[in-house]
Parts: structure tokens; sequence; C-alpha cells
């Protein structure tokens, strides 16, 4: 994960990361905001992955969860 702050944590299930990797880039394209998500640096399986997910979460301003049929399973 890069040190810079981010602007919007985006919370999504795995299933849905086409999707969301597009709607990511939108908000990313019209409003200059930078979004972080679980894939910038960080892999699941890494020690460190629920501490940094805590940070990412405290660290940024807006919290976007991702509802899906997915997500709801």
């Amino acid at each position: 994960m890069s040190n810079q702050q981010k602007d919007i944590f985006i919370s999504y299930c795995r299933r849905d990361i086409d999707k969301v990797k597009c709607f990511k880039k939108e908000i990313e394209d019209e409003t200059l905001a930078q979004c972080w998500m679980d894939l910038e640096g960080i892999e699941s399986g890494n020690p460190k992955f629920t501490k940094m997910i805590i940070h990412a979460i405290n660290s940024c301003p807006v919290f976007l969860f991702m509802l899906s049929e997915a997500s709801q399973q």
C-alpha cells in the first residue's frame, strides 16, 4: 500500500472485482479523488493484511461499500 493518503476506501466482494475496478476508475477520472482497494500492495495471505485494512479504513474520509448479490452471499 502506498503511504499516500487516499480519499475513498472501497469495500467489495472479490467476485465483483471487474465491475468495481471500472467504478473506481470512473470515480477517479470524474472527481480526481484517490480510491483505495485491497489489491494495492498487499495480498490477503500477508500477515499484516488485517492491520493494513484497518489503517486504510481509518485513514480514508469516505468508506464506500459496494453492495451486490455476491457481497450479500
